[in-house]
């Protein structure tokens, strides 16, 4: 049981570590993890930056809170994939729907 402590703790570590970004941070950073590895820290920078000079309003954070559970993380497989697909892109916001 004391080998499992050190995964345990870093498990708890990580699962803190995003609690600290806001849900649109998050499914940003979720979508920039599909591009090409040297290009991520500048697409995750340039989410932070637009965040920060856009700050997003609580139904802003509501709808990325929504999207984050409709778009797959980058962990699923194929994610990168789904999100080139109309369907993809409408599950991570990347698409506006049509109105009812």
């Amino acid at each position: 049981m004391r080998v499992l402590r050190p995964f345990a703790a870093a498990a708890a570590l990580l699962a803190l570590a995003a609690c600290g970004k806001s849900a649109c941070e998050q499914l940003g950073n979720r979508i920039c993890s599909c591009e090409a590895t040297s290009l991520q820290d500048s697409c995750n920078n340039a989410v932070k930056n637009q965040l920060s000079t856009q700050s997003p309003s609580s139904a802003d954070e509501a709808s990325c809170q929504a999207l984050l559970a409709t778009c797959l993380g980058s962990d699923s497989p194929g994610f990168c994939d789904t999100i080139k697909t109309p369907a993809g892109k409408v599950a991570c916001g990347e698409a506006w729907t049509a109105s009812p």
